[in-house]
Formats: C-alpha cells, sequence, structure tokens
C-alpha cells in the first residue's frame, strides 16, 4: 500500500514537473530580467502575434527591435519570458504605440545583450500560473508524505502512545504537514476559480501578492490549528489503570473498565442514487448496561478490526 502510494506520487510529479519547469523558469527569467540594462531601440517590426489553443485564444505583441550595446548592434524579438498578456486590446495598444521606425527602451543581460526584452517586469500573470499549478503539487506532496504518517500510525492507522501507566489513542490526530499541504492545495485551488474568472485570467501584480499572502498564511494557521488540536487531545481516547475516557458523539465520557462488557465493530450501509452500496465500518464500546457508545469509524474493515482488537487487548477484554 505504501510502496503503490510512493510510485504514483512519483509519477504524479513527474507528469507535473515539466509544467513546472516551464512555468518555474519562466518566472526566474522574468525576475532577473528586472536588473537588466537598459538601452534605446529602433523598432524594425511591429504586430499582433494571434495563437489559437484548445479554449481560447491568445494575443501577444511582437516587436522586433534593434539596439547597440558595448560598441556593438543587437536585434531581438522577445517581448518578455514567462507568459505573454492575453489580451487583444493590450496587444494592439503596444503595437499601435511603438510602430515601424520609432524607438523603443529595451533591456538587456549585461553578460549577454542577446538576451532581451521590452517587459521586464515581472506580472500577475507570473504570481498565477504558479498558484494554478499549486494543487497538482500539493496532490503529489500528499501521495508522498501520506505513507510517511501511515508509517508513524498505529493499529488502524490510528497513532497510539504511552502515557505513564496508561495509553493515548490519537483517534482525530492530523499531521500539522498535511493539514498544511492541503490547505494549500484546496485554497490554491479555490483562488484560481475566484481570481482567473474576475479578471479574466489576467491579474494584477497586486491581487496576486494579496491571494499568496492569504493562502500562505491560511495554510500555516491550518497547521497551527492541527498542532494545537493534537496537543491538546480533545478527540483522543485514554486508557489509564482500571478507567477509559473517550468521545462518543459531542460528549466527553469517563468510564471504569470495569462498566464495559465489549468492543465490537458494526457495519453501515450507504446506497446511492445509482444504487451502489458502500461500506462503513465502525468500532463501539458496548457497555453492561446495554449503551453501545461509538468511538470511531474507517472505511474498510481490516483497519476497524485492527483497533478493535487492540482495544480489547488494552482494556484486558479477551
Amino acid at each position: 500500500m505504501k510502496g503503490c502510494l510512493w510510485i504514483f506520487g512519483l509519477l504524479w510529479l513527474l507528469g507535473v514537473a515539466a509544467f513546472d519547469w516551464m512555468a518555474f523558469s519562466g518566472v526566474y527569467q522574468q525576475a532577473r530580467a528586472g536588473h537588466y540594462t537598459a538601452a534605446q531601440a529602433i523598432v524594425l517590426d511591429s504586430r499582433v502575434v494571434e495563437k489559437q489553443g484548445d479554449d481560447s485564444t491568445s494575443y501577444q505583441p511582437y516587436l522586433k527591435y534593434r539596439f547597440e550595446a558595448g560598441g556593438k548592434i543587437y536585434t531581438g524579438d522577445r517581448y518578455r519570458y514567462g507568459l505573454p498578456g492575453n489580451g487583444r486590446r493590450a496587444a494592439q495598444a503596444m503595437v499601435k504605440a511603438h510602430p515601424i521606425g520609432s524607438t523603443l527602451e529595451v533591456y538587456y543581460a549585461p553578460e549577454d545583450p542577446n538576451q532581451s526584452v521590452v517587459d521586464n517586469q515581472l506580472g500577475g500573470r507570473d504570481a498565477f500560473i504558479i498558484m494554478f499549478l499549486m494543487p497538482f503539487n500539493a496532490i503529489g506532496l500528499g501521495f508522498l508524505i501520506g505513507p510517511l504518517m501511515l508509517q508513524r500510525a498505529g493499529p488502524g492507522g490510528i497513532p497510539v502512545v504511552r502515557e505513564g501507566m496508561g495509553w493515548r489513542a490519537r483517534l482525530k490526530y492530523t499531521h500539522p504537514l498535511a493539514a498544511a499541504v492541503t490547505s494549500l492545495g484546496c485554497l490554491s485551488f479555490l483562488a484560481i476559480f475566484v481570481i482567473g474568472i474576475s479578471s479574466s485570467m489576467n491579474p494584477s501584480l497586486e491581487t496576486m501578492r494579496l491571494a499568496w499572502m492569504a493562502v500562505a498564511f491560511m495554510s500555516g494557521w491550518a497547521a497551527f490549528q492541527a498542532a494545537q488540536n493534537n496537543r491538546l487531545g480533545a478527540g483522543d481516547l485514554r486508557i489509564e489503570p482500571g478507567r477509559v475516557e473517550y468521545f462518543s458523539g459531542s460528549q466527553r465520557e469517563s468510564r471504569p473498565i470495569s462498566e464495559i462488557e465489549s468492543v465490537e465493530i458494526k457495519r453501515h450501509e450507504k446506497r446511492d442514487s445509482d444504487g451502489d452500496v458502500t461500506y462503513r465500518y465502525e468500532v463501539e464500546l458496548r457497555l453492561h448496561s446495554g449503551e453501545k457508545h461509538p468511538i470511531h469509524e474507517w472505511a474498510g474493515e481490516p483497519p476497524a478490526r485492527a483497533f478493535a482488537d487492540w482495544l480489547r487487548t488494552h482494556l484486558s477484554l479477551v
């Protein structure tokens, strides 16, 4: 199981890596262009390039220019690194403002003037494309760190720790790293739609800066909250000499072990609108009084049975 998750996670990340490389390398080069040297250039060609995609059409200004650097003449036609603007009006306005024969300020790398651009500033779309890829990376990271969480888990996937003379089963334990990665992926996915729709996929840099700050803060807060909840252990089952504490529903119960008759597994059946049936397996404590207190449930029977066996052993019911 763990091996399959690792293999799938690696394959997933390798598939996403090609898109990551294109996006991050473009953003990195565009950031470096912010330190390029400015030069006055003569426009040799000026037109709008239309690129047909599967679902949309993008427009990019094409400006071929000639400039002098270090006593030599160079030509270039790169507008910017990374993603170009996709607005027809913006592209047409740029071309109209810089007709053939006009002067234009361009920027070149001092160590290699053949590397030049017209636009040397980072834009909102640079940050947007990274956010667009973040959910896919989060999924891959989830498959990689998932087995590490399982490796530390105990019976039924539940972390159990020795506590004095007793035991603590962390039924609602969430690893802070898992909480951060999950939040990062979900919030990035939500932000993509909100920002993309509201800005026609071309947000401002300030909008993306605020969005990234919000996503990072909330992901960090999710990790902090998970760590706090784990520390408090409000949802834990605690076994002490002669006594057991647990959550049943919304109530915290504390009972002598002598009141517990058995630990049972109850199967719940759920049928969806298509008639497909799924099952949930719930471990419950049955008291001598006839009361039944559900403890935790699993999607599969083996982990539920593993935890039930562990619980019977530590409650001396076997």
